[in-house]
């Protein structure tokens, strides 16, 4: 037991490690733990699992971040994929999006709100799907929209 005021030693175990049960990582971990099917429990605030790539030269050397829900109050309940060394985040999951917002199926077709996409791209909504392009003014280029969109219309002559 360590007492108010004593220092902590990190430990270094110059071996394999081999847990045979569970694994529960962060300040909110009890003895007693109940893991149910669980092997890995991460549980504190401000989880992070950082890949810091200690890579010089030549190779690739960027760092790499999970990051599971934003660390400010009133913030977002997300799963994001950051680029740290760039400061970039190029993918993110916000709590609520509904099943199969996007999904890859074994022969690399995606579906967009389906689990069974037939087509390269696949779009499924209850009203109006659509597919929009848009091009921005980084590349110096005039900002421009189109839109594809499945309209049910009686045309009447």
């Amino acid at each position: 037991m360590l007492t108010s005021g004593m220092a902590m030693a990190d430990v270094v175990h110059a071996d394999d490690v081999i847990i045979t049960r569970s694994l529960c990582v962060g300040f909110d971990c009890a003895n007693g733990e109940a893991f149910g099917s669980d092997t890995i429990r991460l549980k504190e605030n401000n989880l992070r699992i950082k890949a810091m790539d200690t890579s010089v030269g030549a190779f690739p050397s960027v760092d790499w971040q999970l990051t599971f829900n934003d660390s400010t109050s009133g913030g977002a309940n997300k799963f994001s994929v950051d680029e740290v060394d760039n400061g970039r985040t190029p993918f993110t999951i916000l709590s609520g999006a509904r099943s199969n917002s996007i999904f890859v199926n074994s022969s690399g077709k995606v579906g967009f709100g389906t689990a069974t996409p037939v087509t390269d791209l696949h779009a499924r909504s209850g009203n109006t799907p659509t597919l929009r392009l848009e091009q921005d003014t980084s590349s110096g280029f005039a900002a421009q929209t189109w839109d594809v969109v499945q309209r049910d219309e009686l045309f009447h002559s």
